[in-house]
């Protein structure tokens, strides 16, 4: 026999939950004011066991969790809260953000966001991986001003993308919401051909100039 489905969102917290756990906010926010990270954080986590499907309580978990630098369980705690209130934008726009640090946290620890201005890869492989994430071809070829740029825009334009898609795909959508939706991902496709429009025709910067063939010097001539 098939099991039963799971719910999509965790419950709502009922009205006693919901006052209780804010009780524990407040004192947790206290308890921060007083340096007192680690009870700050228990107090937290507390509230979010007292009303786990609240999304205002675990979008101020995650918070915490994102202060203190455990940014797997921080991005985690966010999606459940969106999850639990779809119309959360404030955590569906701390995900977004949490989601871009990682991504420039990872090239960094890749070693390839070196703060240099020499090329660590060709142009042809820089082409290759600028179409997988618009910018990473031009930080490996050492713009790295330049690609952190392009790769912050084209996921800040995702992200918008994300949270008015909602509104923009639904029934009572109007051609406001149509147009705050479309305006990111044509200004994302911009960046996108932008990207790759840099890269293309390039030559090899990791490649040494040849030099040019010197004339051998006569050996025959009568002196």
């Amino acid at each position: 026999m098939q099991a039963p489905a799971e719910t999509e969102r965790e419950s709502s917290p009922t009205p006693d939950q919901q006052e209780r756990a804010e009780a524990l906010l407040r004192e947790a926010r206290v308890a921060e004011m007083r340096n007192q990270a680690d009870r700050a954080e228990a107090l937290v986590r507390e509230a979010a066991a007292v009303a786990p499907g609240s999304s205002e309580v675990l979008e101020a978990l995650a918070d915490r969790l994102a202060a203190t630098r455990k940014t797997i369980e921080a991005k985690q705690t966010y999606q459940r809260a969106v999850k639990a209130n779809p119309h959360n934008v404030s955590a569906e726009r701390k995900l977004a953000e949490l989601v871009l640090r990682e991504t420039e946290a990872e090239l960094m620890a890749s070693g390839y966001m070196a703060m240099t201005s020499e090329a660590v890869a060709s142009s042809s492989s820089a082409f290759r991986f600028s179409l997988v994430l618009p910018g990473f071809g031009q930080v490996l070829l050492g713009e790295t001003a330049k690609g952190l740029g392009l790769i912050a825009g084209w996921v800040v334009c995702w992200a918008i993308a994300l949270q008015t898609s909602k509104a923009a795909l639904g029934p009572a959508s109007n051609l406001l919401d149509k147009a705050l939706f479309g305006a990111p991902i044509l200004v994302a496709l911009t960046i996108y051909g932008y990207g790759l429009a840099d890269l293309a025709g390039r030559g090899d910067p990791t490649r040494k100039p040849r030099r040019p063939d010197r004339p051998k010097p006569p050996v025959d001539l009568e002196f």
